[in-house]
């Protein structure tokens, strides 16, 4: 009988190992799926005689003011730079650099704040782009060719140009509404 007990014994500490192992696993199993994915994109636009690219940039993602893991990071063009969290609110933020302002694009608020949900992928983007009289004439730009989705370039054709003829045109519009009012007007009278 002391035998049978001890073989009891043994099965029920066997058994109750095995099944705090199988809640372990389930467990750690649990932890792994209840991650996201988010990606941090850096654009520069270097208008105005900026001479920085997106690596010049430090981005950092903070979980409750402690950096993730991988972060602070140089910033990346497209693709990115990618981390894989916990699901839970992230704070995106990145380095000033004199001369440059930048805003948030995608899925969070004016604060950098993200919300990274269980399974999902979230990429935010951070376009920067330095400030007119910043620099002073004749500094290097550098400009990246945008890739179509054939695989050419795109030429970059943006100027100021653009925002004088916009201008004008808006001055041009209230103008004849303008005359077209008083003409109105006029004739009723």
């Amino acid at each position: 009988m002391n035998s049978t007990r001890k073989n009891l014994v043994k099965v029920l500490v066997g058994t109750v190992v095995f099944g705090l192992f199988v809640a372990g696993v389930a467990s750690t199993q649990a932890r792994a799926q209840a991650t996201g994915t988010l990606h941090v994109i850096t654009k520069v636009s270097n208008l105005y005689g900026g001479p920085l690219t997106a690596a010049d940039f430090t981005i950092h993602v903070t979980d409750k003011a402690v950096e993730v893991t991988s972060s602070p990071t140089a910033g990346a063009a497209s693709p990115g730079t990618t981390f894989t969290l916990e699901a839970g609110q992230y704070l995106v933020d990145q380095d000033p650099v004199e001369g440059y302002r930048g805003v948030w694009s995608g899925p969070n608020g004016a604060n950098g704040l993200v919300n990274i949900a269980e399974g999902r992928d979230v990429t935010v983007t951070r376009y920067i782009y330095d400030i007119e009289g910043a620099f002073p004439a004749g500094t290097t730009t550098t400009t990246t060719p945008v890739q179509t989705t054939t695989g050419g370039t795109l030429p970059d054709t943006s100027t100021p140009w653009y925002n004088y003829l916009a201008l004008g045109a808006s001055f041009m519009l209230f103008s004849a509404l303008g005359l077209g009012l008083m003409r109105k007007k006029s004739f009723l009278s």
